[in-house]
């Protein structure tokens, strides 16, 4: 089949974008239990504490009190909400009805905006651009 065209599947960049962000997670609960100050250190623990599942599921799917959960983790560590929200905004182009350039455009901001909070996402994203973009 030499005519063949390689897609990349979004499942693979989702999962990588999410052990990221499960990988930062685990640091910041590390983090929080070397806080030195009592009672600062119970407050991010707890704000901390069932964060994993309501991070990882996708906005549409979470009920009030992980919404909740959501709200409070951005309050005791910004950068996992920041983190959160720059997850569902590459879903949000993975949905989209677009074209496969605007869906290279998108993603190559996603990139530049995302790097900092996912850089082995980003430059994965990178290398396989085309195919990830590649029309099905």
């Amino acid at each position: 089949m030499p005519n063949a065209q390689i897609v990349a599947d979004r499942f693979h960049v989702m999962k990588q974008i999410n052990e990221e962000l499960d990988t930062k997670i685990k640091q910041e609960k590390r983090a929080a239990k070397k806080i030195k100050n009592r009672k600062i250190r119970q407050e991010t623990l707890t704000g901390l504490t069932h964060s994993k599942y309501p991070l990882l599921k996708k906005k549409e799917s979470l009920n009030h009190e992980e919404k909740a959960k959501i709200e409070t983790v951005e309050q005791v560590a910004p950068e996992l909400g920041e983190m959160y929200h720059d997850k569902e905004a590459i879903r949000d182009i993975f949905d989209s009805p677009i074209t496969s350039d605007e869906a290279f455009d998108k993603l190559l901001k996603w990139t530049e905006n995302s790097y900092q909070y996912f850089p082995k996402s980003c430059r994965t994203i990178s290398r396989w651009i085309d195919e990830i973009v590649a029309p099905v």
